[in-house]
């Protein structure tokens, strides 16, 4: 008789790319390797994109006259702050559903396109219970943002001040092994 291995308890913490909403590829080799499929073709006009995911259109219309789809992603003017925030972004519905990874490698340098910043991925997480904290609450890297996960909580009522001198406490006594 075979038994199931009892699933693993949901963490306090998560790292942020758990939550992509989509597969991020960083090459068009590695795009090709995991999907089967030849990578499309690099168009500068648009910019870098890893990721593909059909978005629903959300009705309205870009200065181009194609339909937006409208998403969630880390906002970047909160990124290294004490308070990461989500904030809603746009792509053209097309455009959501294709990578667009410029080539890379050996004599692939001034790649027109290439240098601008990235399409970012969605970001999928639930509201009522997640939330982002920057690594200054988990005592991660500088720069990093997780996600906390609301509904697995201390058993006591903590409040955040304490709870990050509790979890400080908690690191230094597994590594001093006092």
């Amino acid at each position: 008789m075979s038994t199931q291995p009892a699933p693993k308890p949901k963490p306090m913490f998560q790292r942020l790319e758990d939550f992509y909403a989509t597969t991020v590829y960083g090459t068009r080799e590695q795009y090709e390797h995991e999907t089967g499929e030849k990578c499309p073709p690099w168009n500068p006009k648009r910019r870098p994109q890893g990721w593909r995911k059909k978005l629903p259109g959300s009705g309205m219309e870009g200065p181009d006259g194609r339909e937006l789809a409208a998403y969630k992603i880390l906002d970047p003017a909160t990124a290294n702050t004490a308070t990461p925030r989500l904030k809603t972004t746009s792509i053209a519905v097309e455009d959501s559903e294709t990578v667009n990874i410029p080539p890379r490698g050996q004599g692939m340098t001034n790649v027109p396109g290439a240098d601008a910043p990235e399409v970012l991925v969605p970001i999928e997480i639930n509201p009522e219970t997640q939330m982002l904290v920057s690594s200054r609450a988990t005592g991660g890297l500088p720069g990093s943002v997780y996600v906390r996960n609301l509904d697995v909580s201390a058993p006591v009522s903590l409040t955040p001040g304490e709870t990050l001198i509790v979890e400080l406490l908690h690191r230094l006594i597994l590594k001093t092994g006092a």
